[in-house]
């Protein structure tokens, strides 16, 4: 199957099963329903998700949304954790929360939304830590974050 761009889709086994904290874009030639089995993530404690230098394709693993600027960051040999505002400073993360906006066009955003992938550009191996619903501070205003360089990630090609 293939579109106009020249594009080809095809089904990738690996995709069976959906991965908490993984993001997925899926083009579906018709309706479907997906059926959701497996375990919850727990909301009990922050929710950890390893990343990898270079872009990153991320989900919430949550059934509620989650401020983006309340997620901490988890770095190897430092014994403590950075705000999403000192790991941008830092330059362990480049600003931008990716997601598709329709077709082939992106957005920024300032909010994980369950069921919805996204983008993430890591300069080294990091670990995200989401906070579960019931700790972010809702009446608090999201932190101010430097905007987005422009930069599409790129598509993967297709062989």
């Amino acid at each position: 199957m293939g579109d106009s761009a020249g594009f080809t889709f095809y089904a990738d086994a690996a995709a069976k099963s959906l991965r908490l904290g993984r993001g997925y874009f899926i083009r579906l030639p018709k309706a479907a329903t997906i059926t959701k089995k497996g375990t919850p993530a727990p909301t009990d404690r922050p929710y950890s998700l390893a990343i990898n230098s270079g872009w990153n394709l991320i989900g919430n693993p949550f059934l509620t949304s989650i401020r983006w600027s309340d997620v901490s960051i988890q770095v190897p040999g430092q014994s403590s954790n950075l705000t999403l505002a000192q790991a941008l400073q830092q330059k362990v993360l480049q600003a931008g929360l990716l997601t598709l906006a329709g077709g082939t066009q992106y957005r920024d955003s300032s909010t994980l939304e369950p069921w919805v992938g996204y983008w993430v550009r890591a300069n080294r191996p990091v670990t995200l830590l989401i906070p579960p619903p019931s700790t972010t501070a809702d009446a608090r205003p999201p932190a101010r974050l430097p905007s987005w360089d422009g930069k599409v990630p790129p598509t993967p090609a297709v062989q």
